[in-house]
């Protein structure tokens, strides 16, 4: 849900209201929509905080590695493109990780210490962001393999 600052504005006007209930009321749903877009007041006083619309733009132009220039002949902004970060294919599908850190945590002591360091970063990395990238979750099948042919 995206943070609607005009319904914002017209219930911090009603919050001036005579009426003790109605300016109450309006905190209150103002409070709720902030709560609902996890942003403090303290950022909406400071303006340190981005919509999820402002966001999404600033990622689409990070991910696409722009930026403006002014054209001189014609003294309008244009994009010059720049080498894009090369990105990384992330599994977000929790229950083939879980199956997967289940398989290796029931063999546990099979494994060497690198092995066993490896596994608690990458378990790690998914607690933080709930996803792992497709070349470390590889290492974790390989992980995996060597334990089957243990037995």
């Amino acid at each position: 849900m995206d943070l609607d600052k005009t319904k914002l504005i017209k219930l911090l006007n009603l919050t001036s209201s005579n009426s003790d209930g109605e300016a109450l009321n309006a905190l209150r749903i103002a409070n709720k929509m902030l709560t609902e877009n996890n942003i403090t007041w303290q950022q909406i006083v400071t303006g340190d905080y981005k919509t999820p619309e402002t966001a999404r733009e600033y990622a689409k132009g990070y991910r696409a590695g722009f930026a403006k220039a002014t054209n001189q002949a014609y003294k309008r902004p244009v994009v010059v493109m720049r080498q894009q970060r090369p990105t990384q294919t992330m599994i977000f599908d929790h229950h083939r990780l879980q199956e997967t850190l289940n398989r290796i945590m029931s063999h546990w002591d099979n494994l060497n210490v690198h092995q066993k360091h490896y596994v608690n970063n990458a378990v790690e990395f998914i607690k933080a962001n709930r996803c792992l990238p497709l070349s470390n979750y590889d290492e974790l099948m390989k992980i995996s393999k060597s334990l089957w042919g243990q037995y």
